[in-house]
């Protein structure tokens, strides 16, 4: 019987590379699909917490401000961009409130304030430049009466003050698309629900 002695020294026939090369170009593809997986679902991450942070940063300011409110006007709509707009008034101890106005105006949320005169209902300082407090607001036009508006005001005949809810939704596209959406109710402890209106709430300076 002949035996066949095998050659350490023997070489890989054509067909052997070939497969070889094959099985490893599926593997850098699967390999380079699941990197570009990872960086594109951590991009939208990012991008979905930053605008999450600046939206709760918005409510953590705004807390303070309608907390103490005493009235807070019916939010309604204005300007050629018919955006949201909504006014509070706080009291100060020195015979004077301070108004607010907030409105969303080209994707930003912005503040702006005055001080009134308790006895005449006047204004007695001008209306400060506006303060942005978030940007990238992609719901500043909603439509009245749907559920996405800025500024609501909730009435329950057990509220005992007025609140006001925001309803923000933020989006960004760097480093990719990615929005959030945030719902939150504040509440003016120095208020009575149902005894102010737009009609009676920091008209001084007028619509936005």
């Amino acid at each position: 019987m002949a035996r066949v002695r095998m050659s350490g020294d023997d070489g890989t026939s054509l067909m052997e590379l070939i497969i070889g090369m094959a099985l490893m170009t599926v593997f850098m593809a699967m390999f380079t699909g699941a990197v570009v997986l990872m960086t594109s679902s951590a991009n939208k991450v990012q991008a979905v917490t930053t605008t999450s942070q600046q939206i709760n940063q918005a409510f953590l300011r705004l807390d303070r401000l309608v907390r103490y409110a005493s009235a807070i006007s019916t939010p309604a709509k204005a300007g050629a961009s018919s955006d949201w707009y909504v006014e509070l008034s706080t009291p100060n101890p020195s015979n004077v409130s301070t108004c607010s106005q907030l409105r969303v105006d080209r994707q930003q949320l912005q503040l702006r304030t005055w001080t009134v005169s308790n006895d005449t209902n006047a204004a007695t300082s001008t209306a400060s430049p506006w303060q942005p407090l978030a940007s990238s607001i992609t719901n500043g036009a909603a439509a009245a009466g749907t559920s996405t508006t800025p500024f609501f005001l909730p009435t329950s005949p057990s509220n005992l003050h007025q609140q006001l809810q925001l309803m923000l939704t933020s989006s960004v596209t760097s480093p990719a698309s990615g929005s959030s959406s945030s719902r939150v109710t504040f509440t003016a402890l120095n208020s009575t629900a149902g005894a102010q209106n737009s009609a009676t709430t920091c008209q001084q300076w007028g619509r936005p």
